[in-house]
């Protein structure tokens, strides 16, 4: 697997940060729009990137069907939640609709919270476990990603408990994650 898609995997979860403290800084509507457009992107390069690295790790057809579609299914769901949030929730707020809680993202229990948690935490925590699973020449790598992909799960549990909080140990296995993944593999000397 060619060095750039691991330093492009680096750039994207930095640049997510960024994105993310603009938001948090300002609460503007644009920051918050371009937010939501760039976790769309995110997931599609987890697609791009997890798919890739499911054939350099030689799996097999079914292997990486089965990761490709938990990817897709990451893909999907946070398309969903984003778009209906930039395309229908936030046009009606700005058009002075009162629009009850349950549909905005970013506050629980909502319905776009939902979905986009099924995305990063469910698929994409299963699709790290997977991926561990199939993994078979890379202890460190395997190890990586279930511990990883355990992380992910946990945080989507937690994300339904009361302590709203445990959603971060999810965010730390997708956001962090993949930065010491894309690590570890262009650490080796064989990439």
């Amino acid at each position: 697997m060619r060095k750039r898609f691991h330093i492009l995997m680096i750039a994207l979860c930095f640049l997510y940060a960024v994105v993310v403290t603009l938001y948090i800084c300002t609460k503007s509507e644009t920051c918050l729009a371009i937010w939501e457009i760039y976790t769309i992107l995110s997931a599609i390069y987890f697609l791009i990137y997890f798919r890739k690295l499911s054939k350099y790790q030689g799996f097999n057809e079914k292997e990486i069907k089965l990761i490709t579609i938990l990817f897709i299914g990451l893909v999907v769901s946070t398309s969903i939640a984003h778009l209906s949030s930039v395309c229908i929730t936030r046009p009606l707020l700005r058009s002075g609709h009162n629009v009850p809680d349950y549909y905005l993202i970013g506050t629980y229990p909502s319905i776009e919270m939902f979905v986009d948690y099924i995305g990063w935490g469910l698929f994409t925590g299963l699709g790290f476990i997977f991926i561990s699973k199939y993994i078979k020449d890379n202890k460190i790598l395997k190890i990586l990603f279930l511990v990883l992909g355990i992380m992910i799960l946990m945080g989507f549990v937690g994300g339904f408990t009361p302590i709203q909080e445990l959603w971060y140990i999810a965010s730390f296995g997708y956001g962090v994650g993949p930065i010491i993944i894309s690590s570890v593999l262009l650490a080796e000397k064989n990439n």
